[in-house]
């Protein structure tokens, strides 16, 4: 097998990350640049894995990639090397996020458009910058097609945007897609000196495993893959039970979940962590939300990348508009707030409840939370001048797991104010990759169970939920169910990071970093 395919499977070791000299980038910090330095050293048959927590400007590093792997092999390709192999394709688990990456390498580097495809077509969706990079806009199909008498002189006029496209498909070095598109015309017959996998966390390993196929003969390319294993992980069927892992699998590194359950990125940083890079420096985050985050997820390792960052306040945010924080509320104190409600005995959830074509943990809701929560934001946004307050509400975002919760706070929300309508209420899964200037959490489980529920069982979701929040993050929730111990062992993992979150609040709150309420002290 090619020494790829034995890294991939566990029988050989991934080098660790080398270091070649890189162009200069004054806009990426110490760890990117580091990261750079490694995708320009690798050698065809290396993997190399990027571990970026939330705001740690993965997409801009990768168009960084791009750009270099572009610049090394653009004057490869004159007539004496095959005109399939092209210098790098990027694959990304969603449109979104590879649209993200085409529009950064527009913004950052606008010199590399003419070399870049966008795989597919154009969507309803889609930024026009980023759908003018598709091959059949580059060619202007849709002009040449429209203008043409199809019934006279169509053969000769399909005959030039034929040659047209294929002309900009060959000169093209940057090829950016989904997972999905792989299979796509564009890239059929071509292989890629350096493949890029984003979002390789949340994409389940027969996905990934999609990008191989447009690696040199013999894998003898350079396989990047860019995620956070700490984040979501792929989203399977809960019907889906892992098979037996056979021994002989077991010696390889392979656990239960592996393939579908367990990203191809998180199989193989347990089994390489010397291989793996992890971006460090965050621009979203205040100082104390960023503490937070990286004290319960990161091992202390994120820290703000700027001293701006670091010091962002709600207060601060809104002077720029001449507006200012109601005096005397829970928005003019510290940037976290937990609002714990494990004394209040009106705020109890619902309970699991069933409902055709849901699992019933995603039919709980919890009445008194969702009326926490709006009287929060109504008091917010109702302080503020009303032709500004739909404008704020569009940088309010509210979390919960459960969809019945968020149809419930919507309600509850409308009934304050209809500027509440911007304010974006959605699931956790729903909001990965998205960020607010404030966002509050509602956990909804409180019962004397102390049962989580399979959605919370994952503590991963916490770790976006919070991380979303650039100036303020308010929690509101029973404490005491997310850290008593009811004895399912199945919980014990998530249970271990709740209350290292519910601790590193105290701990902030003694600096005067947070605020913890009793929600009886509430409306």
């Amino acid at each position: 097998l090619p020494r790829l395919a034995r890294i991939l499977l566990g029988a050989e070791r991934a080098s660790p990350p080398g270091q070649a000299p890189a162009p200069p980038a004054p806009d990426l910090n110490a760890t990117q640049q580091r990261a750079l330095a490694a995708v320009l050293a690798m050698e065809p048959g290396d993997l190399l894995l990027i571990q970026g927590p939330p705001g740690t400007g993965k997409t801009s590093l990768i168009a960084h990639l791009a750009r270099a792997a572009l610049a090394r092999h653009l004057f490869d390709y004159d007539g004496r090397a095959p005109q399939d192999r092209r210098p790098v394709l990027v694959l990304t688990n969603t449109h979104r996020a590879a649209d993200e990456v085409v529009l950064k390498l527009l913004d950052r580097f606008p010199e590399v458009a003419p070399f870049v495809i966008r795989v597919g077509g154009r969507r309803a969706d889609m930024d026009e910058r980023v759908a003018r990079q598709t091959l059949a806009e580059r060619a202007g199909a849709r002009e040449v097609l429209g203008e043409a008498d199809l019934a006279g002189n169509g053969a000769a006029v399909l005959f030039r945007l034929i040659r047209r496209a294929q002309t900009y498909h060959d000169h093209a070095g940057i090829f950016v897609g989904t997972l999905g598109s792989a299979d796509a015309a564009e890239l059929r017959g071509l292989s890629f000196e350096l493949v890029i996998v984003d979002e390789a966390g949340q994409a389940t390993e027969p996905a990934m495993l999609q990008a191989l196929r447009h690696l040199p003969p013999g894998y003898a390319g350079r396989l990047v893959l860019v995620g956070d294993h700490r984040q979501l992980p792929p989203v399977v069927s809960d019907e889906l039970v892992p098979p037996p892992v056979p021994e002989a699998f077991r010696q390889l590194g392979l656990q239960a979940g592996d393939s579908l359950r367990t990203s191809a990125f998180e199989r193989l940083a347990r089994l390489y962590p010397h291989a793996l890079i992890t971006l460090t420096e965050q621009y979203r985050m205040n100082a104390p939300i960023c503490s937070l985050v990286s004290e319960t997820f990161y091992e202390g390792q994120l820290v703000p990348g700027t001293q701006e960052v670091a010091e962002r306040a709600l207060a601060g945010w809104l002077s720029r508009f001449g507006l200012s924080v109601p005096a005397s509320s829970v928005w003019s104190g510290p940037p976290v707030v937990l609002i714990t409600t494990e004394a209040d005995p009106d705020a109890r959830d619902s309970g699991a409840r069933f409902i055709a074509g849901r699992s019933p943990d995603e039919a709980r809701d919890n009445p008194r939370e969702a009326t926490i929560v709006a009287a929060l934001l109504g008091e917010l946004i109702g302080s503020l001048p009303p032709d500004w307050r739909a404008e704020v509400a569009r940088e309010i975002g509210v979390i919960s797991p459960y969809r019945r919760q968020n149809n419930r706070i919507r309600q509850e929300l409308l009934r304050h104010d209809e500027a509440l309508a911007a304010v974006r209420v959605d699931t956790v899964d729903r909001f990965q990759g998205g960020e607010r200037e404030v966002i509050v959490v509602s956990l909804v489980n409180s019962n004397d169970e102390a049962a989580i529920g399979r959605l919370h069982a994952d503590w991963r979701r916490m770790n976006v939920a919070i991380s979303r929040a650039r100036r303020a993050l308010v929690i509101v929730g029973d404490r005491s169910t997310f850290i008593h111990d009811p004895g399912r062992p199945e919980e014990d993992e998530a249970r271990r990071y709740y209350r290292a979150l519910f601790d590193g609040i105290e701990r902030l709150a003694q600096q005067g970093q947070a605020r913890v309420l009793d929600s009886r002290t509430l409306p």
